[in-house]
């Protein structure tokens, strides 16, 4: 499949995925399911990338495997914080904004599902790449993957420390590899 027909379908899965996760937000009033599905729709893009692409088999697989293995991980790790917390603080302050409207919230959900388009781009680029004389890049990019992958698991294992601890309620983590890594907590 061509590079802008990959970039396109995960875009559109990514809007009908966020079609119906925005419809059990709203039912279960928790707009928190919003990061759970844009984890898991990028692992499906990547997925996806991977097995669509025109180009050589190994960077074909490196997009699925570390794409795929990065979303799911991020997916689930969020999908455990969402179904044992009550809504994130973030999402009640855009709430408290600008009401529960549903097509306000549609249309934030809709604008995950363009960031997953977007993010879906860089996917379909490696998945169309030529492998020759990649090689040692490709082996520069399984070192930075592998990296990154356990500094974010291990940067969210000790946001979740720092969450359960009651004196820290109310409070940012600015503590261990999280105070560097600083995606929304």
């Amino acid at each position: 499949m061509s590079f802008w027909a990959i970039v396109l379908v995960s875009w559109l899965g990514a809007a009908v995925g966020m079609a119906a996760v925005w419809a059990v937000s709203m039912r279960v009033r928790n707009v928190g399911y919003v990061d759970v599905a844009w984890a898991g729709l990028m692992a499906l893009a990547a997925l996806f990338a991977g097995f669509a692409g025109e180009g050589d088999e190994l960077p074909r697989l490196l997009v699925a495997l570390f794409g795929g293995i990065w979303g799911a991980r991020l997916c689930l790790h969020l999908l455990h914080r969402v179904l044992r917390e009550p809504e994130d603080g973030r999402y009640q302050a855009m709430r408290a904004a600008i009401g529960d409207s549903p097509g306000r919230w549609f249309v934030f959900f809709q604008a995950q599902a363009v960031v997953v388009g977007l993010f879906a781009i860089p996917f379909a680029a490696a998945a169309g790449a030529d492998a020759d004389g990649l090689e040692p890049l490709l082996l520069g990019a399984i070192a930075v993957w592998l990296i990154a992958i356990a500094g974010e698991s291990l940067a969210d294992r000790q946001l979740d420390a720092f969450r359960r601890d009651p004196a820290n309620k109310g409070q940012l983590c600015r503590t261990g590899l999280w105070a560097w890594s600083r995606h929304p907590n």
